[in-house]
């Protein structure tokens, strides 16, 4: 394959990666669903929490996250509530008959 065609094929697929993921509006808030399937989830990591820095910080746990085709550890933070929001509702794994895919986490 020529240099050109293999770039345009990235392209094409990183397009159509990224224009898969959809954005739907759920009782809190958005909800962000990255729109490719796994076969299996990674496994989790375990996290060593920080003490907490002030006193309305909450903290937000790490994840995978998809970093071309392979995927890159999140690590975990604290971090302040967005206004008019009190709980984070962590992102989370959801199976469905084709595979896997990662719901992101959000502020409820």
């Amino acid at each position: 394959m020529k240099l050109a065609t293999g770039v345009r094929v990235f392209a094409a697929m990183t397009l159509a990666v990224t224009a898969s993921g959809c954005m739907i509006s759920g009782r809190g808030g958005p909800i962000v669903s990255v729109g490719f399937l796994v076969r299996e989830p990674p496994p989790e990591r375990v996290e060593i929490v920080s003490e907490r820095p002030y006193t309305e910080a909450v903290w937000i746990g790490g994840h995978w996250a998809a970093n071309g085709g392979e995927y890159a550890w999140q690590a975990g933070r604290w971090e302040r509530p967005e206004s008019g929001k009190h709980e984070w509702v962590s992102g989370h794994w959801e199976h469905e008959e084709r595979g896997w895919h990662y719901s992101e986490g959000h502020w409820r």
